[in-house]
């Protein structure tokens, strides 16, 4: 492995034209890994939301939109675990909203920004089955 002080030297050993060679050559991570230099593949969107992995590990999420239909959507990028007798059990919150529509709750946030409290609708319930404030 390569200091980091080395690293400049091999990259430019690496890659001894400009910037368009770099790219037109196709295989750029192989070559900083053969030149000694730590590298990975950049994925557009498109390539991490439908990598098994960010599937498998619950980043993407199904929900319905009132206007959309089903969408998918991000999912939360933080898993939460709590210790139990037999184990740790998952308690990361599993049941999401959609994106709200426009306009949707537009009313009830003017009523609480004008102080009212009759006929405005509670939040979401605190603490719910899933242990984590909402």
């Amino acid at each position: 492995m390569l200091t980091a002080a080395e690293r400049p030297s091999a990259l430019a050993a690496a890659f001894p034209q400009q910037r368009e060679h770099l790219f037109n050559q196709g295989q750029p991570v192989a070559r900083l890994a053969a030149a000694g230099i730590p590298a990975g593949k950049v994925r557009t969107i498109d390539d991490v939301y439908g990598w098994e992995q960010t599937l498998s590990q619950g980043l993407v999420i199904d929900v319905d939109h009132a206007t959309l239909g089903p969408l998918s959507i991000p999912g939360p990028p933080l898993r939460f675990f709590a210790a139990g007798p037999d184990g740790e059990t998952e308690t990361t919150r599993r049941d999401h909203r959609p994106p709200p529509v426009l306009g949707g709750d537009g009313e009830a946030i003017r009523a609480w920004l004008a102080g009212a409290t009759d006929g405005v609708p509670e939040p979401a319930e605190e603490n719910a089955d899933d242990g984590h404030p909402t």
